[in-house]
């Protein structure tokens, strides 16, 4: 399973100079309204919208969700979650799944402040095939 469906963009912004102590999070994406939840509703509404956007078996998506994270406590950061590159397509996906990965990862890749951290289990020996 792919659980990243979409570049996900999470802002981080500080509101020390906010009056309220409240963590606003707002998610948006092209073409339709912004939706903003609190702090507790996030996970669900992230999860829920990706479904929606990006049914299962419909692959990738190269459009970034933004989620925007209003809160004292955090420093104004801006981090992106992409996509797992794939090395074959598996049943139910969609045969370009290789190429469409790679294409949302050189993208952001040539970014000039990018900085790569790469995720892999510790577990396996090798990384999805000869990625």
């Amino acid at each position: 399973n792919i659980c990243t469906r979409m570049p996900i963009v999470l802002r981080l912004i500080n509101a020390e100079d906010s009056a309220r102590d409240a963590t606003t999070v707002t998610l948006k994406f092209p073409q339709r309204s912004d939706i903003v939840v609190n702090e507790k509703e996030a996970a669900k509404a992230v999860g829920d919208l990706m479904a929606e956007l990006v049914p299962s078996g419909k692959g990738v998506l190269e459009e970034p969700l933004t989620i925007e994270i209003r809160k004292k406590s955090v420093p104004t950061l801006e981090l992106v979650d992409l996509p797992g590159i794939v090395a074959a397509s598996i049943e139910g996906e969609p045969a370009d799944m290789m190429q469409r990965t790679r294409n949302i990862s050189d993208r952001y890749l040539r970014h000039e402040n990018t900085i790569v951290v790469a995720v892999v289990p510790a577990n396996i020996t090798r990384v999805r095939d000869s990625q």
